[in-house]
This record gives C-alpha cells, structure tokens and sequence, in this order.
C-alpha cells in the first residue's frame, strides 16, 4: 500500500489532521488503527471511511458532520475576540499586535513593534 501521508491514531486528531490535508488537496492519506480496521480519506467526496478487513465493510465517520466555516486563528500568542474582531499577537512577525475582521475576513496590523503579551 502506497501513502503520500501517514497518520497514527484516528482519535479527533489524526482524523481531523487527515480531514483537513484531504481538503487542501493532499491524496494518499491512511490513518492507522490499532484495531482490524483501516481509516483512510477518500479524495473524491473527503469524508473519512473506516474500512473493517474482517468484515469487508466501510462506514462513513463524517456522515452528518459540518466543518467550521472559519479556522480560528493561531499565530502562536494570546487573543482577544470582542464581536466579529479578533485582536492577536502574531508571534511570527516579530509579536506584533493585528486585528482580524470577520466579516471583512481582512487582518491588519496595528503596531509595528514588538509588543507585551496580554490576557
């Protein structure tokens, strides 16, 4: 069996981890299972399957579920959110402080330095 990605484990994270490659156009995604059955994505409708190898059988695992229509940001510091504004420290620019508008879906940056960390 050929994979361009492997994940162990496909609790919530190695499957949500797979999910999303998948959705982002990575094929060839296998999750392994400690039990008798394999977890793999298929890239034609991106759900994930388990496949049972004694019983030949596939089950949907995303039957029914709905992704997130925005991906929360991370940038690696603290956030604040008030209404559909996310203020962050983006700790990949220096600790800058941005704001991310989510109706806009615009971020932007409101200081140019370095700034404390905050709560």
């Amino acid at each position: 069996m050929k994979a361009d990605v492997i994940i162990i484990g496909g609790g919530i994270v190695g499957s949500a981890t797979a999910y999303y490659l998948a959705k982002r156009g990575m094929k060839d995604i296998i999750v392994l299972e400690s039990s008798a059955s394999i977890v793999y994505i298929d890239t034609i409708d991106l759900h994930l399957y388990r496949y049972n190898v004694t019983t030949k059988t596939k089950t949907d695992l995303l039957n029914g579920f709905v992704a997130p229509e925005v991906t929360p940001i991370n940038t690696g510091g603290n956030a604040i959110s008030l209404g559909t504004k996310t203020d962050y420290l983006n700790m990949y620019a220096g600790k800058t402080l941005y704001v991310s508008d989510e109706l806009t879906k615009k971020n932007s940056q409101l200081t140019s330095n370095k700034v404390a960390d905050f709560y």
